[in-house]
């Protein structure tokens, strides 16, 4: 089985097309059909026409296989001689002029069939070396995937028709191709309440002001503190819980009240001298005649 594979595999072309004579111009050289087993081409720019083998570089120090398209230059494979390795993979060198993101891998079976050929450089054409266009794969630019993860760790990796749905209080804008992610105007922060409590429109009459705020502002001897679904508000100095008619009449009572105490000392005091006087004409001596 195995002699039956090497016998049919020594009449293959591939990668070049089948039937092509794989000869160069001036028919001094033929490629050995145990040189390039294998190819893979890959470029962004589009190809008028297809690839083809257009010069190999043989010397006793090195092998160069150029590759172009219409005659324009697609990319080079060089290895360095003697090179006794088999199926071994080269990689590409693009035209960084016409072709600068283009890529490339060709698999040497073996050099040894090049030993009986002879060195110089060859040049070749399409109609002699066309490549087969399974080799070459055009590279489609842009996104191939989008991974994502959250704040829990979570990974996600999307590929295919990707759909980016803006949220509450985003929006997409597209200007001159660019797509913008802004921050929407009244798309609101939180998702829509279903049942909306009622708001408090005023206090006493007083509405708030033009952002829906309602200040309080304490007057001497009064504080207001946060309190569980409300405000605490206390007076923190003492003040007087009487008005200022209620004080009137009882500064006048207290008055009334001094001007009482004040006789009642003065009286006191005279009672005291005639209490005295009294002792004194009591307790004094008295001579009988």
């Amino acid at each position: 089985m195995n002699l039956d594979y090497l016998n049919l595999n020594s009449i293959r072309n591939y990668p070049i097309k089948d039937g092509l004579g794989r000869v160069s111009n001036d028919k001094l050289f033929t490629i050995p059909n145990s040189l390039i087993v294998d190819m893979m081409l890959c470029s962004s720019t589009a190809l008028s026409l297809g690839l083809y083998i257009s010069r190999i570089v043989l010397n006793s120090a090195s092998l160069l296989i150029e590759i172009s398209s219409t005659g324009s230059v697609f990319g080079t494979f060089q290895t360095a001689l003697p090179n006794t390795n088999e199926n071994f993979d080269l990689i590409m060198t693009p035209n960084s002029t016409n072709f600068p993101n283009a890529s490339g891998v060709l698999t040497i079976g073996t050099i040894a069939d090049t030993s009986e050929l002879p060195f110089g450089e060859f040049l070749f054409d399409v109609a002699s070396t066309e490549l087969l266009m399974r080799v070459y794969n055009p590279v489609n630019v842009g996104v191939s995937w989008i991974s994502f993860s959250d704040a829990k760790g979570n990974k996600s990796v999307l590929t295919g028709d990707v759909q980016i749905v803006g949220n509450s209080n985003i929006q997409f804008r597209l200007d001159s191709g660019t797509v913008y992610i802004d921050a929407g105007e009244n798309l609101g922060l939180n998702k829509s309440c279903v049942n909306q409590p009622t708001p408090i429109k005023s206090i006493n009459g007083v509405g708030p002001d033009s952002t829906g705020n309602f200040t309080l502002i304490p007057e001497q001897c009064v504080s207001i503190d946060p309190a569980q679904y409300g405000l605490l508000i206390s007076d923190n100095c003492g003040s007087p819980c009487l008005g200022c008619p209620e004080i009137n009449t009882l500064t006048n009572q207290v008055n009334g009240l001094e001007a009482s105490i004040v006789d009642i000392r003065n009286f006191t005091h005279n009672l005291q001298i005639a209490i005295t006087q009294a002792s004194t004409l009591i307790n004094s001596p008295c001579a009988c005649n």
